[in-house]
Formats: structure tokens, C-alpha cells, sequence
């Protein structure tokens, strides 16, 4: 099994495609919208896909030989990634609500009431940045495993 094989490919544009579900079914901030969340389904079959994408690139780190050298720059370069993206998703949540007007505790905002997952922020759960987290965090949390063998 190699790494970049066909049905890592196949993984891969298939979590591109309910990552652009998501967002597509997700409501803007300046919309108001009364119609529920019609992108729960999208949100729900999104994180399956993500995690086998997951699970599939853990039994794919497994079939690759490298020095424990490499594991190690493997490792550094994991947890650079997996930081970066905690700090922009971390900015894309507080520009979310703040577009939104507040959290759903506040009156003011447009979420006002909702659950935090609703049709206004289900990108703030699956997106771009969240998905590198997660192969980020699986490929750190491997290299680690491997450097200590």
C-alpha cells in the first residue's frame, strides 16, 4: 500500500467534495434564514468520511520505512501544521461570531437560541482548516508512536 495511491486519492477528493457540501449548505451570516439546518445530513457524513480518511492514512503511515531521523523532522513538521491551523481556525471562529453577532447566548445575535451546531455555523466545525488538523494530529501522533520503537 503506498502512500499516495489511487484510493488515497479517491479519500481525499471525496472529503474535498463534503467539504464544499458543507460550506454550499451552510447559511451565510447576512442571510436570514428560517428553513433548519439542511446541511446537518452533509455535517454528519462529512465527519465518517473524515475519519476513515483518517484511519486510511494511519494504515498508510504504517507500510513506509523511514530512518527515525526522519520521524523526527516528520514529527516537528506535523505539529508546526497541526498549530497553525488551531491558531486560523481559532481566528475563523471569533470572525464567525462576531459576524454573527455573538454567541447564541446573546440576544443580539443572529444565532440567538440555536445550538451551536446550526445552519449558520456549520463551517465553524468542518472545514479546510479542520481537516488538516485532524491528518495533522494523526500524522504527529504516529510519528511520535514510531520514533519512540
Amino acid at each position: 500500500m503506498k502512500l499516495f495511491s489511487l484510493r488515497t486519492i479517491a479519500w481525499l477528493l471525496l472529503c474535498i467534495v463534503f467539504l464544499y457540501l458543507v460550506a454550499l449548505f451552510t447559511t451565510s451570516p447576512e442571510v436570514t434564514s428560517g428553513n433548519g439546518n439542511l446541511g446537518l445530513i452533509f455535517v454528519l457524513l462529512a465527519v465518517i468520511i473524515f475519519i476513515l480518511f483518517a484511519h486510511y492514512i494511519w494504515k498508510s503511515l504504517r507500510t513506509i520505512q523511514l530512518q527515525p531521523g526522519t520521524w523526527k523532522i516528520i514529527s516537528l513538521g506535523s505539529l508546526f501544521v497541526l498549530l497553525l491551523c488551531c491558531l486560523l481556525e481559532y481566528q475563523y471562529t471569533v470572525n464567525l461570531i462576531d459576524h454573527l453577532g455573538g454567541p447564541p447566548g446573546q440576544e443580539s445575535s443572529r444565532i440567538y437560541r440555536y445550538p451551536w451546531l446550526n445552519q449558520y455555523t456549520n463551517t465553524l466545525f468542518l472545514n479546510g482548516n479542520t481537516f488538516v488538523i485532524l491528518n495533522a494530529g494523526v500524522i504527529f501522533v504516529y510519528s511520535l508512536l514510531k520514533k519512540k520503537t
